[in-house]
C-alpha cells in the first residue's frame, strides 16, 4: 500500500469550517503533553501509534505546536517562520481543526517516513504536502458507498480493454480512485492521459517519487514502457471516458444532494461560501479552484456518505462534467465576456455556460442569476432540461430580489417577505453571492 498526498481537508461533523482555530475545549483530547487532537481523531491516532510500536518504529509529536492551534498560535508561529516555511493563514489551517499531526524523526527516506507510507492509511492518515514528508492529516476510516465487485474481464467487455501486463490472478475490484490517498489495492489507478488536456488521474511523474505496492493495478492508454514499475496494467481507448464511467457510477449511488456552480466570476467565492453553510447542516465534499475535469472528477469518486457535494465548474469542463455530476441543484452565478476566443459571441458563451443544466436522471432546480445578458435564453434552456427555475439579482422580476446593501448587510425580498442578512465580505458583489446561496437552501427546503 502506498500513501500518496491529498488536497483535499476532513472537517469533523461536529464544527464548521469558519470554526478553524475555535474550536471548545470539549472538543479536543490531550494526547501528549500539551498537544490536543479532535476527539474524532484520537482513537485512529491511539491504533496507529500502537501499530507502529509493535514494528519497532516510536511516533511522537515534534512539539507543542504539532497539533491542534489555535488563531493566536498560528498567528505566532507565522511571525515566527513565515520566511522559512509555508504556513497556512490562520483560520485557514487543517490544525485548526485538530485533525493534523506534524511527526518526529520523519524526514524523507527515513525509517518513520516508509512505516507512515506504507501503513498510514489503514488507520485514517495521509499526508497532506508534497513537500512535508512529517506532517500527516485525518482524514478519516469510511467505507465508499458503491459495493459493486467488478472483475478485470468486466473491464474487457465494457471498454474493448486489454492487459499489458497481465495480473497473477483474476482479482475483483470495487472501482476506480484517481489518487492514491485510501484502501487502493481493491481499486484501479488510472495514469494521467496524454490524449486530452487536465485528464484525471495519477501523474507518471508522481508515481516515480513514491514507494508502490507490486500489487497496484493501473489503467492507461499510454504505452507500457510508459509505466515506471511491473504493476499488472490495463490498456483503455480513453482514460477519461473511462474514469467518468465510474464518476457516474459513484454519483448514481450517492444519498446526499449534489450542487454545481458556474460563472464567469463569482464561481470560487460563492462554492466556498455554500460550502461553509452547508457544511453547518451535515458533511460536505467539495471542490473548490479544481475546477476542471483533472480535479471534479477525482472529487466526485471520493463521494460517500456525506449528506452534500459542492462543485465548482469552469466553462472547460463544460458539458461533460455537467452530465457525470448529474447535480441536483445547479446554479449560474455571472456571465462577462471572459475567453472570448474560445466564443462567436456572448449569446453563445450564455448557452456554453449553461449546460451546466444538462443532466442524465436527476430534474432538479437552476439557480440563475436574474441580471446576466440573455438571462431568458438560460432560463429556456434550463426549463428544456426539465429544470425549475429559482432567479435571483437585483432585478424587479427575481425571486430572491436584493433590495439594498451597506456595511456589511444586505436586504432582500423573497416569498412575498422582506429579510435582511449579514455577510462577512464587503461588496455588492458578496451580497449576489450570498442571496445565489440563499436561493439554493431554499431549493434544499433547508430554513
Amino acid at each position: 500500500m502506498s500513501n500518496f498526498f491529498r488536497r483535499a481537508w476532513f472537517v469533523p461533523n461536529d464544527v464548521s469550517v469558519i470554526d478553524n482555530g475555535r474550536l471548545r475545549l470539549s472538543l479536543l483530547r490531550e494526547v501528549a503533553v500539551g498537544c490536543y487532537l479532535h476527539h474524532s481523531a484520537v482513537g485512529s491516532w491511539e491504533k496507529i501509534k500502537s501499530a507502529a510500536k509493535k514494528d519497532g518504529i516510536n511516533l511522537e509529536f515534534l512539539n507543542k505546536e504539532s497539533c491542534y492551534r489555535d488563531i493566536k498560535k498560528q498567528e505566532d508561529l507565522q511571525k515566527k517562520y513565515n520566511k522559512n516555511l509555508r504556513l497556512r493563514t490562520p483560520g485557514g489551517c487543517s490544525h485548526g481543526f485538530g485533525v493534523a499531526i506534524v511527526l518526529k524523526n520523519c524526514k524523507k527516506n527515513s525509517v518513520v517516513s516508509n512505516w507512515m507510507i506504507l501503513n498510514s492509511i489503514k488507520y485514517g492518515w495521509s499526508r497532506e504536502s508534497g513537500f512535508d514528508y512529517s506532517r500527516y492529516v485525518f482524514i478519516g476510516v469510511r467505507e465508499r458507498i458503491h459495493q459493486a465487485v467488478y472483475s478485470y474481464s468486466d473491464l474487457n467487455s465494457w471498454f474493448g480493454a486489454k492487459w499489458l501486463r497481465s495480473p497473477n490472478q483474476d482479482i475483483k475490484f470495487k472501482g476506480l480512485s484517481c489518487s492514491i490517498d485510501n484502501e487502493i489495492n481493491d481499486f484501479l489507478i488510472p495514469l494521467k492521459s496524454k490524449k486530452i488536456k487536465f485528464s484525471p488521474g495519477v501523474s507518471v511523474r508522481k508515481l516515480e517519487k513514491n514507494k508502490i505496492d507490486e500489487n497496484i493495478c493501473f489503467l492507461t492508454d499510454r504505452q507500457v514502457e510508459k509505466v515506471p514499475y511491473d504493476n499488472p496494467v490495463l490498456q483503455v481507448k480513453d482514460v477519461v471516458s473511462t474514469v467518468e464511467y465510474f464518476v457516474k457510477e459513484t454519483v448514481d449511488a450517492f444519498k446526499g444532494k449534489i450542487v454545481a456552480i458556474t460563472g464567469s466570476s463569482g464561481k470560487s467565492s460563492t462554492t466556498s461560501l455554500m460550502s461553509k453553510i452547508l457544511h453547518s447542516y451535515g458533511p460536505c465534499v467539495s471542490s473548490i479552484f479544481s475546477n476542471l475535469i483533472d480535479g471534479i472528477y477525482p472529487t466526485a469518486l471520493r463521494l460517500a456518505d456525506e449528506d452534500f457535494g459542492v462543485f465548482e465548474v469552469a466553462q472547460g469542463a463544460l458539458p461533460r462534467a455537467a452530465q457525470a455530476l448529474d447535480a441536483d441543484i445547479s446554479v449560474l452565478v455571472s456571465i462577462a465576456p471572459a475567453h472570448m476566443e474560445r466564443h462567436a459571441s456572448l449569446e453563445d458563451l450564455v448557452r456554453c455556460k449553461s449546460s451546466i443544466f444538462l443532466h442524465r436522471k436527476k430534474l432538479g432546480f437552476a439557480i440563475i442569476n436574474h441580471d446576466i445578458p440573455y438571462y431568458e435564453i438560460a432560463k429556456n434552456i434550463a426549463i428544456e432540461n426539465g429544470r425549475t427555475v429559482i432567479s435571483y439579482g437585483k432585478s424587479q422580476d427575481s425571486d430572491f430580489r436584493l433590495i439594498a446593501y451597506e456595511n456589511g448587510c444586505f436586504k432582500f425580498s423573497a416569498l412575498e417577505r422582506e429579510f435582511q442578512a449579514e455577510i462577512c465580505g464587503a461588496g455588492e458583489h458578496v451580497a449576489l453571492n450570498g442571496l445565489a446561496v440563499i436561493a439554493t437552501l431554499h431549493a434544499l427546503k433547508i430554513n
